[in-house]
């Protein structure tokens, strides 16, 4: 308890501990990064609050996606580095940062993030319009995709593109974009009710066809 209270007044005078062997040294926390310190690779973390490397292999989130997400989160004196070919995330920062850091990676990097392409069969709409409809709604920009008019585009994080020949669109999206996606896709995507139009034939007696017709397009339109 009384290490824990020394660390808390270390942190706050801009200090921290760092381990070297059997022994702790106390160094300013911007230059923690520049010392050899432990690298932490699983989810066991050290008890005392010293600066580490924590090493994150990320299956469903982009490093680079969540490197920017949490940067926000870190002491002013901790550092991220992704690594895009394994898609891994490098943190360098306090143990007590870094759980509070990793309780969050562990909310995030969940399968829900991961992208799948599905294509969605149209019956009662073009393609081409419910891709522009889908575009509204999920605020697309033309032409960040496909070229201005083709109807591709990209929604949170989707890829869309109308197929005309087949009248489906192409989605490659995560689980929820996808949901969202198909949900409106059913709203949209219903047959055109008309209303009925019934034909009669009206034989006249007194009166002239042509000038009846006159007069009673006159009180119709």
């Amino acid at each position: 308890e009384a290490y824990k209270i020394f660390e808390t007044i270390l942190s706050s005078k801009g200090f921290t501990v760092i381990k070297s062997g059997q022994l702790f040294k106390i160094v300013k926390s911007s230059d923690a990064k520049t010392e050899v310190i432990p690298t932490i690779t699983d989810q066991k973390l050290p008890t005392e609050d010293a600066f580490i490397t924590r090493i994150f292999p990320l299956q469903f989130v982009s490093a680079t996606e969540i490197s920017t997400t949490l940067k926000a989160l870190s002491s002013k004196d901790g550092t991220f580095v992704t690594y895009a070919p394994s898609n891994m995330l490098i943190i360098i920062d306090a143990v007590s940062n870094i759980r509070r850091l990793t309780e969050i990676i562990n909310i995030m990097d969940v399968e829900t993030y991961e992208k799948r392409l599905e294509i969605v069969k149209l019956a009662n709409i073009s393609a081409k319009e419910m891709s522009d409809a889908i575009g509204k709604v999920f605020s697309f920009t033309p032409g960040q995709v496909r070229p201005p008019g083709q109807g591709g585009g990209r929604s949170d994080g989707a890829t869309i593109f109308p197929d005309d020949r087949t009248n489906s669109l192409i989605i490659y999206a995560d689980v929820v974009t996808l949901d969202k996606i198909k949900g409106l896709v059913r709203l949209r995507d219903i047959p055109v009710t008309t209303s009925d139009q019934n034909i009669h034939i009206y034989q006249l007696d007194n009166a002239d066809a042509e000038k009846l017709a006159t007069v009673l397009n006159n009180l119709i339109t």
